[in-house]
């Protein structure tokens, strides 16, 4: 059987700190990958960590900072792999990760990306797997919340084209984005139930450090393909994929004021309850 080629494509833009530890955790891994690319996403730091680097790790720097959607479309267009998998510079994967997602997405052919559950870990000691992923995703289910996280995934290159690649706009959640676009041109993703990725949550600013700008990029991301939520969840759907992602979110950012938006996603809910009854009573008889 032919055996794919694989690129490692590791992303960052700031804390350099991690990269050698992120870099070290591909290296690792039982089944070797092929290539391993490294994006500057333009750091605002020197360059000294980087130049220890182990001399078969390529590094390319952006001049300007594109986002981690634009790193990730940079390492897939400097590869030459069959297959890509992906990791955030401040994330770590274990050391069967390669391996056993290969064996899956082999033994899955139908599959055109397969990702992986998650271990969080924080600066405390404490961590949280997350498996409790669907094994294929729905639709519908991924237009309601994202399930991939891309530095637990692996695709081919030529799926990364046909999906229309990675889009570098600080608007959206690209993972999201990406599963949806990909979802939406009839494409297959599928679940491993084992955490093989640890993502690190130490609030350094990672952009889910921000529970405000993810507000914003999700919603973003969700009006950006508003024709295919009204499709598939209807117009209620819709708007409560909103009034969740306001919750969650806004549950992030302290007590007092994730009360306050916890009373805003009430409130969207609410009017969406209600708006059909203001409409019967407005309208003439």
């Amino acid at each position: 059987m032919h055996q794919p080629t694989i690129a490692a494509i590791v992303a960052f833009h700031r804390n350099k700190e991690f990269i050698a530890e992120a870099v070290e955790s591909v290296l690792a891994q039982t089944h070797p990958v092929d290539e391993v690319v490294l994006v500057d996403d333009a750091s605002p730091t020197g360059q000294a960590e980087l130049r220890r680097l182990p001399s078969s790790v390529r590094i390319i720097r952006h001049e300007k900072n594109l986002g981690i959607g634009g790193a990730r479309q940079t390492g897939v267009l400097y590869s030459a792999a069959d297959l890509v998998a992906f990791l955030d510079g401040d994330d770590i994967w274990d050391r069967d990760k390669i391996a056993k997602q290969l064996a899956f997405l082999q033994a899955h052919p139908d599959a055109d990306l397969v990702h992986t559950g998650t271990v969080t870990f924080h600066r405390n000691g404490s961590e949280r797997a997350f498996t409790d992923r669907p094994a294929v995703l729905d639709f519908a289910h991924e237009l309601r919340w994202n399930h991939v996280l891309m530095q637990t995934a692996m695709l081919s290159r030529e799926t990364v084209f046909a999906t229309g690649g990675f889009r570098s706009s600080r608007r959206f959640v690209p993972d999201w984005d990406f599963a949806i676009r990909l979802l939406a041109n009839g494409g297959m993703i599928r679940a491993m139930p084992e955490a093989l990725t640890r993502v690190r949550r130490w609030d350094h600013g990672n952009i889910s450090s921000s529970g405000l700008r993810q507000m914003r990029r999700r919603i973003a991301t969700i009006t950006e393909h508003w024709p295919l939520v009204r499709r598939e969840l209807g117009f209620r759907g819709g708007v409560e994929s909103i009034a969740g992602i306001v919750e969650d979110e806004g549950g992030k950012v302290g007590h007092r004021l994730g009360g306050m938006w916890r009373g805003c996603a009430r409130v969207i809910r609410a009017s969406v309850r209600w708006l059909p009854a203001a409409a019967i009573l407005l309208l003439p008889g």
